[in-house]
């Protein structure tokens, strides 16, 4: 037998190796990686003496494992296994410093996020009614100390609330032609829009719809007349918080004509002590060193009554400044630590007030200019 040898350069042995190995091995493919819970936001809100709630964001991952939620308060566990998004505590102690820590597990590891928060001082007393000269104004409340009601029989605010002791309708007016209503609704957690309506037949109409960060939304004033609506104005507004939550600036952009418009707010000791408005206006408020008497939210207070209209936790400013102020969200659930004893406008007084003091050291009269007020309150 003839035994034929075939001589084969190099450079087609390279060839053939390289085809060999390359049908010998799989293409490259694409895995998720496992990895453990990403970052969240934990926040604490309604807070009272003795109680607050935890709310905090889903965390997500790259891959389809469940994720379960432990909380430490100050470093001592309190709950574990938890597979939805908000905690309520309880049983807390008065003005006291809270931490609070979150840690999302999941099969692959764990991430935290922190807060914290100080309870409430105890207070002992909530206003129940402000007494004039030829009329009154009744404060009620339910089991947890919110507000549902102020006002007389044919002037009043009703509040409600949902499940989550969050707001949803403020509704007032007289027996009469006139009402206003504010509607609140939520996605989740966080506040979606507002709708504020003043009127009847025709009525003003005006919608806040919030960003997802509940640091901006947009608001739009209509007209209503039989049905029809008539947009008068877009604003794109923006504000800016301290550490303490508190709006400290608040930016309007008038998408129409695009003029801007800037308030400036300034706090000490839990109150609010300079207002600068659009108008480069300077308001300074001056207080006393007592227990507020404004023991409730203002929220979108009725314009149509002057007594009734707080804003910020304060009463009788001057009437285009609080107009203004009340139709800004994120003023609903301001309030002071103390009492307002001087308002000033461009450093001249604007109005002042005097107060007299129960034992407890909250004011039972407030004198002001022609009126003469009288307080009563109930105990929590």
């Amino acid at each position: 037998m003839i035994q034929k040898a075939f001589n084969l350069s190099p450079s087609i042995l390279i060839l053939i190796l390289i085809f060999i190995y390359g049908c010998s091995n799989e293409g490259p493919t694409s895995t998720i990686e496992n990895s453990p819970p990403g970052v969240f936001d934990v926040y604490i809100d309604y807070i009272t003496q003795n109680s607050a709630t935890i709310f905090w964001t889903e965390a997500s991952a790259n891959n389809p494992s469940e994720i379960f939620y432990t909380i430490y308060l100050n470093d001592l566990l309190i709950a574990e296994n938890l597979d939805v998004f908000t905690f309520e505590l309880e049983n807390l102690n008065p003005g006291k410093f809270y931490n609070v820590k979150v840690i999302a597990i999941n099969e692959f590891g764990e991430n935290e996020s922190l807060s914290s928060f100080s309870t409430l001082e105890l207070q002992d007393l909530l206003i129940s009614e402000y007494k004039f000269s030829n009329s009154s104004i009744n404060v009620d409340y339910d089991e947890n100390n919110k507000i549902i009601q102020k006002g007389s029989p044919f002037n009043y605010t009703n509040y409600s609330y949902d499940q989550n002791k969050k707001i949803t309708t403020e509704f007032g007016g007289p027996q009469g032609p006139v009402f206003s209503s504010t509607q609140y609704t939520y996605q989740n957690t966080n506040l979606s829009t507002i709708l504020l309506r003043e009127g009847n037949e025709e009525f003003w109409e005006i919608e806040f719809s919030f960003s997802s960060d509940q640091t901006s939304y947009t608001k739009t004033v209509s007209y209503v007349l039989n049905g029809m609506i008539t947009q008068l104005g877009q604003y794109e507004i923006s504000g800016n918080f301290n550490n303490e939550g508190q709006l400290i600036s608040l930016e309007s952009l008038n998408l129409n004509t695009l003029e801007v418009e800037v308030f400036n707010f300034e706090y000490l000791n839990g109150n609010l002590i300079k207002i600068i408005d659009p108008n480069s206006d300077v308001w300074e408020i001056l207080y006393d060193n007592k227990k507020t008497f404004h023991t409730y939210r203002s929220g979108c207070s009725d314009s149509y009554w002057r007594a009734l209209f707080d804003v910020a936790g304060l009463i009788f400013l001057d009437e285009d400044l609080a107009s203004a102020l009340r139709h800004i969200p994120f003023l609903f659930d301001s309030n002071n630590s103390n009492n307002p004893i001087e308002y000033k406008k461009n450093g001249t007084t604007y109005r002042s007030f005097n107060y007299d003091y129960n034992d407890s050291n909250y004011p039972i009269k407030i004198i002001t200019e022609n009126n003469e007020i009288l307080l009563s309150y109930i105990e929590i």
